[in-house]
């Protein structure tokens, strides 16, 4: 399993801000390892699917890499 460690910017509390770019000592931390299946755990029910954004990118740099595997995340978020 690995650990993806994502901070906070300026630029998450709304319009105007992303131009400040001021990093914040809030993180989102995701665990991810390969699966036979989608599993997507500590998420809003309506997200636990295929259209989950952070699905999404882990798919889109499969096709890159021309690897076709599913994932388990674990989602740990503190940027409100």
């Amino acid at each position: 399993m690995i650990e993806i460690k994502i901070c906070a910017t300026s630029a998450n509390l709304g319009p105007g801000f992303d131009t400040l770019g001021v990093a914040l000592s809030l993180y989102n931390y995701f665990k991810v390892e390969i699966s036979d299946e989608l599993i997507i755990e500590n998420c809003e029910e309506k997200y636990c699917n295929e259209n989950n954004l952070f699905y999404i990118g882990y798919q889109t740099v499969c096709e890159i890499l021309n690897v076709h595997d599913k994932c388990h995340v674990i989602f740990d978020t503190n940027i409100p």
